[in-house]
């Protein structure tokens, strides 16, 4: 899954500034400016029937994706599939739900 480098121009002000961060000691060390993010996302694939009939739906485990870079995934879903319902799927419809901004929870 690729996703676009972040558009820079459309960060807010503060965000493109660096910090000073005090890490004791009399020592600080310098946070940079944001350039790119981190998403927790989750995929959820819903099992259809021939009619369009949803006959499972399947939420993965929370991922985490960058900005600006081509994310690959491998995983197993959290549940099985029955054979009766995998028989009958004929469709599976692919979603992906941004959960929250890793990074914009650090600020």
């Amino acid at each position: 899954m690729e996703i676009a480098p972040l558009d820079v121009s459309k960060i807010p002000a503060k965000y493109r500034k660096k910090k000073p961060i005090d890490i004791g000691h009399g020592k600080t060390i310098t946070e940079l400016p944001v350039d790119q993010v981190s998403y927790e996302v989750r995929f959820d694939f819903e099992l259809k029937d021939k009619d369009g009939f949803t006959l499972l739906e399947l939420p993965s485990a929370v991922h985490t994706i960058e900005s600006g870079k081509v994310n690959t995934f491998q995983a197993l879903a959290p549940d099985a599939v029955p054979i009766g319902i995998a028989s009958r799927t004929t469709q599976v419809v692919f979603g992906l739900g941004i959960m929250k901004c890793v990074t914009c929870e650090s600020e």
